[in-house]
């Protein structure tokens, strides 16, 4: 498993291309910000690396290492030795077809070997519980030792527009995944949280999937606002990822929930996971302290199942609610990541609109808020 990184400032990449590792077991990963030109450098690597699968997806920043992009292109490549690869891009027109994509990404990548399914999704028309649960229960029932994790598209805090790249296309819209498959091929995953909950209990008294009509018989936008106060009220939706909401279950995790838009005629919220009727609900913020050592307890979990010996690739998903919340702190939970991985771990990564991964074992779910992580490595 060889691993390389590079950026691209507008003029020039930091690390001179490898063309020789092009091959059909090569994976190369991209992130940008959505306003960054991206066309001319995607048609330059499909034309120097035809043999290649290129895929990647905008963000609210990318993630080399411990530092964080926002005017660059971030690249990574990983060629494998013995694991096979396989991408696939499905279009999404509205949220409630996000089941039905998932159950034909899986459908499409299941195989004979299949390990892991890394999915780079559209973040704004999409219901990304709905799009998990498709996959999730489509390999299940075909291959239940299949992991999956990723995360949402993104573009900083406007909520307008954001894409993903599927070999030299980038496009808003669509669902791309990879498929990983090989006996050699390790996995590691690992998510965590560290908000707080802040006010009383609340229910949700009525909902469909991810759109949030009321809570406690009140109109949910309105309720909302009262907790935010006038002047964030006015930045919304973008304001909402400073306050997630939290869907409270006995004996789990609280379940984090982030705005993408919000409806003022209606008075309802649309969220990027469902909001189910009659859950238990609470306002959240954060503490620096609790999200830094979330993001170093994300790695510590993904890195027990790896071998610290070997070369290793780290995937860190963080949401735009982290990264605006710690600001200038925000390479810190970089920091907090690296330290838990092994030393010669490469990270790659970026922020978005929400996070795929684990909060307990054997479920993966659609998180907010959360800093995701899955390391690959191949022995």
């Amino acid at each position: 498993m060889i691993i390389f990184s590079s950026i691209f400032n507008g003029e020039s990449w930091s690390e001179v291309l490898p063309l020789n590792l092009d091959s059909e077991r090569t994976l190369i990963l991209i992130s940008a910000k959505a306003s960054v030109e991206i066309q001319n450098v995607v048609q330059d690597l499909e034309k120097n690396f035809p043999r290649s699968i290129i895929s990647g997806c905008s963000s609210a920043g990318s993630v080399s290492d411990c530092q964080i992009f926002d005017s660059e292109i971030i690249l990574n490549l990983i060629k494998f030795e013995s694991s096979n690869l396989r991408s696939v891009s499905i279009e999404i027109s509205k949220h409630s077809d996000s089941f039905e994509v998932g159950r034909e990404v899986a459908n499409r990548l299941k195989d004979e070997g299949l390990r892991h399914i890394l999915v780079l999704s559209e973040g704004l028309k999409i219901n990304g519980t709905q799009l998990v649960r498709g996959i999730t229960q489509t390999v299940r029932d075909t291959t239940p030792n299949v992991t999956v994790s990723g995360g949402l598209s993104a573009d900083g805090t406007d909520f307008k527009v954001s894409w993903t790249i599927q070999d030299g296309v980038y496009m808003s819209g669509r669902v791309v995944a990879i498929g990983f498959y090989g006996k050699n091929l390790r996995v590691g995953l690992g998510s965590s949280g560290g908000w707080e909950r802040f006010g009383p209990e609340r229910k949700i008294t009525k909902s469909h999937e991810n759109f949030l009509e009321e809570i406690d018989h009140q109109p949910a936008l309105e309720l909302y606002k009262s907790y935010l106060g006038k002047d964030l009220s006015k930045s919304l939706p973008g304001s909402a990822i400073l306050f997630p909401i939290a869907l409270s279950s006995p004996h789990q995790p609280d379940l984090v929930r982030t705005v993408l838009s919000i409806d003022e005629i209606s008075k309802t919220m649309t969220f990027a996971g469902d909001m189910p009727n009659n859950s238990s609900a609470y306002i959240m913020r954060p503490r620096f302290d609790r999200l830094l050592r979330a993001s170093g307890d994300a790695g510590k979990t993904a890195a027990q199942s790896i071998d610290s010996k070997l070369p290793s690739l780290c995937i860190a998903v963080s949401c735009v609610g982290r990264r605006m919340v710690l600001g200038e702190k925000c390479e810190d939970e970089l920091e907090s990541l690296k330290n838990q991985l092994p030393k010669n771990c490469l990270i790659f990564g970026f922020y978005s609109n929400g996070e795929i991964n684990y909060l307990e074992e054997g479920h993966c779910q659609l998180l907010n808020q959360t800093m995701s992580v899955t390391l690959m490595q191949e022995f």
